[in-house]
């Protein structure tokens, strides 16, 4: 009984390719100067806009579908800072070490291992760049 019939089971779901390991630059590396003055000049456009406009939602303060355009929060500047010092990096390993999220996030929200009911050590992380190496829309 194949659980998938005429799937060929000799084969991966994505190719493969090689990994590098390296270590991540130090903070001092990069600055985040350049987009931090498009983001401002970006926001001074909206509050321009938003004056002009009976729209609450032009400033990124209303209550509508658009609250993504408000001002980022600080995990997501974190996230991209440090994702920033190597861009092409795809998996993080640390064990023990603190998971790097793109969302506010508390360790309590991590579910206790379903086995032993011991707290869960983070150990690796995928990152969202991984999606382009994989090529997910090519499988």
């Amino acid at each position: 009984s194949d659980p998938h019939p005429g799937e060929s089971t000799d084969s991966p779901a994505f190719s493969a390719f090689y990994v590098e390991v390296d270590v991540e630059p130090e903070a001092e590396n990069y600055s985040v100067s350049k987009e931090m003055r498009l983001y401002e000049e970006y926001r001074a456009r909206e509050r321009e806009e938003g004056e002009a406009s009976s729209d609450p939602d032009v400033d990124g303060r209303g209550t509508g579908d658009e609250q993504y355009e408000s001002l980022p929060d600080k995990a997501f500047w974190n996230f991209q800072k440090r994702i920033a010092r190597s861009p092409e990096q795809c998996i993080r390993y640390c064990f023990g070490g603190t998971p790097l999220w793109p969302l506010p996030w508390t360790s309590s929200s991590i579910p206790r291992c379903g086995a032993c009911g011991a707290e869960r050590v983070p150990e690796l992380q995928l990152i969202p760049t991984l999606l382009y190496y994989l090529r997910p829309q090519d499988h």
